[in-house]
Parts: C-alpha cells; structure tokens; sequence
C-alpha cells in the first residue's frame, strides 16, 4: 500500500520496532464480537453447516469482522497467534508489507479461512494473524478461502439453540451488516 503516514506500512522502511504504534492502531480498527455466537463452542461452525467454496477469492478486509482470537479488547489488537509472539507478528506484517510473505501461497501451506455468515460479513476460522497484519497495512483485500452455511445463510442466528443466543446473535449480526454497508459506500 502507498505509504499513509504509519511507519510501519512504508514498504521497504526495515523491521517494524514499534509493535505497541500496531497495537494502538488495531484498537481502532473496527470489530463486532461475533465468534462467541457463531463459532465452534456453540456448534455452528461444522463440517455438516457448512460449504467450501472453490478457489481463492478477495474478500474486502473491512468485511473481516472477529475471529477467536479475539477474545478480549474492542478492535484487533488481539490477532495473534498464542504460538507466534509480538516479534513473529511484526516480522510476518513487515513480509506482508514488503512483498516477502505470498497471503495467498503462506509457507505453512494453510491458507486463510473465512466464515460467510452473509450480508457481505466473514469471521476468521483460520489465520487470524494473517487477517490482522493485513488491516495493520490496511490492505484493501486479502485472498482466503470461503465456508458458506449450507442453510439459514440469511438468518444464521437461526441455528443457535438458546433463544437468548439467537437473539443477541441476530443483533451482533445486523450491526455488523450495518458497518460493512457503512464501509462500502
């Protein structure tokens, strides 16, 4: 990306040294605490509710709204990996940023997954980290792959058991499709 005034987002600029700057700026980068209604711990994301979709698609990073990670704090300081470390991330950021780390061809061979819990809104399955370097560079896209529920894709709060997990999930979902229609226009 074209160098927007954060030190650590100017290609070519060396190790990134500040992680607390990162931090800081990914606490300010919008999240809606999703994972806690819709993801595994309540038995939605299953091999039996979901599809993968083929191929590598690019999906916007402002749509990218949680991942498990995320478990604390309000924005995405948070997106990193408990086996990876503050210096594993800033290295793995300044990759990213310097056209060293392939998001779409990782080393590990994983790529990232997302979630389509519809309405133009994704939660992070897999590579949270990657997600989080990605909107610390504010990248306007990242290539993942996609699971779409095979049913309720409108209304997946439907196939939360407990009625007042339906509901304060229907409700974690609709803000979120309200601030990814935000970010769009």
């Amino acid at each position: 990306p074209a160098f927007a005034g954060k030190l650590w987002q100017a290609k070519g600029s060396g190790p990134i040294q500040d992680v607390a700057a990162v931090w800081e700026f990914l606490k300010t980068v919008p999240r809606v605490h999703l994972f806690e209604y819709f993801g595994p711990q309540n038995g939605l994301i299953t091999a039996e509710n979901f599809e993968k979709v083929s191929g590598i698609q690019h999906i916007r990073t402002d749509q990218i709204l949680d991942a498990h990670q995320l478990s604390d704090g309000k924005g995405w300081e948070r997106a990193i990996d408990a086996r990876q470390g503050e210096a594993s991330f800033a290295l793995m950021t300044q990759q990213i940023r310097d056209g060293e780390f392939d998001l779409e061809k990782p080393r590990d061979g994983s790529p990232i997954v997302l979630v389509d819990l519809g309405g133009g809104v994704y939660i992070v399955e897999e590579g949270a980290s990657r997600v989080g370097a990605a909107k610390a560079l504010e990248l306007g896209t990242v290539p993942v792959f996609v699971k779409r529920l095979k049913t309720h894709q409108d209304a997946p709060w439907e196939l939360l058991g407990d009625s007042s997990k339906r509901d304060a999930g229907r409700q974690a979902l609709t803000d979120a499709r309200r601030l990814v229609g935000e970010t769009a226009q």
